[in-house]
């Protein structure tokens, strides 16, 4: 059987009907699906944030004597990641744009401050 182009869509199909028309066209073939729904929506997060929280996290991986998640290993963590994150909050909340050491927006640190807490509170166990 031979493929010809459809003369609705120009794509070549086993289904098209002696008028040159698929099915697909003809309204006759249900609509691709994607079984997506309850599923985890990524694109609802702010792209450009996400990636400035990598690039503060990259930064400071980079920065002699530190480490890729060297953060996972700071003792008392818990104490240090939250005051820290509220010294970002107030910063910002003051007025204050960027952090003067990091370069980074005052609400991207806090919010990688935030992740560390999320991650030594559920995969870092209590350090306390």
């Amino acid at each position: 059987m031979m493929k010809y182009p459809c003369t609705c869509c120009g794509l070549g199909h086993l289904t098209c009907d002696e008028t040159g028309v698929c099915a697909q066209c003809r309204g006759e073939l249900s609509k691709p699906t994607k079984h997506d729904a309850g599923k985890t929506r990524y694109s609802l997060l702010a792209t450009g944030f996400v990636r400035e929280m990598a690039e503060l996290l990259t930064r400071e991986a980079t920065t002699p004597g530190h480490t890729d998640n060297g953060w996972q290993e700071v003792p008392e963590a818990h104490q240090r990641y939250y005051d820290a994150l509220n010294r970002h909050l107030e910063a910002w909340w003051s007025g204050e744009r960027n952090d003067a050491a990091s370069g980074a927006h005052h609400l991207v640190a806090v919010a990688v401050n935030a992740m560390i807490l999320w991650w030594h509170d559920n995969d870092g166990g209590r350090d306390e």
